[in-house]
């Protein structure tokens, strides 16, 4: 049912809350509802996505490391824009006002076309950050969400993991809010 997400990323945004009790359910819906809003990237306060990918595959057989750098390069979506916030029992986020991505509160996973065109599970988990997850038969993507103590500044620690991989692709996004 899933296709591989081999050496792929899918950079988005999704709330997910996995489970749901009747006393957290006021606690959920405003740690969800500061994170609503229309935000820009600020490139020059972001990792640059090449370098984190080179990092990651340096060590890979000289042969397959080409490759598997073609693939996160094509695979690696970084929207210039985004906006997001909840809409009754799901958190709906627009990317670029391209694509939308509706996810339940309920923290039910969902299957979801990632830009690149593979079916992957997106589901999130709430704590001190929250944490956006996309699994494929082969992948991994976590997206690590935190805003500013002024919720002028979301900053999403991306780690991509893969058993074809040596080490994760690590790198850190920086959007403002407009």
């Amino acid at each position: 049912m899933l296709r591989g997400l081999t050496l792929r990323l899918a950079f988005v945004i999704s709330f997910v809350a996995p489970g749901v009790m009747a006393g957290s359910v006021s606690f959920r819906f405003s740690q969800v509802d500061q994170f609503a809003g229309r935000y820009v990237l600020l490139r020059d306060q972001s990792e640059d996505l090449k370098q984190a990918i080179d990092r990651a595959t340096s060590t890979m057989n000289f042969i397959l490391r080409p490759i598997a750098r073609r693939q996160l390069r094509q695979r690696a979506v970084l929207y210039p824009s985004l906006a997001m916030g909840r809409a009754g029992e799901s958190f709906k986020t627009n990317l670029a006002d391209k694509q939308i991505l509706s996810l339940p509160l309920s923290g039910l996973p969902v299957l979801w076309k990632a830009p690149f065109g593979e079916m992957v599970r997106a589901h999130l988990r709430l704590g001190p950050e929250l944490v956006e997850i996309f699994e494929a038969k082969h992948g991994r993507c976590e997206n690590f969400l935190r805003l500013s103590p002024d919720r002028r500044v979301l900053t999403i620690h991306v780690r991509m993991i893969s058993d074809e991989l040596p080490r994760p692709v690590e790198y850190r996004l920086v959007y403002r809010k407009v």
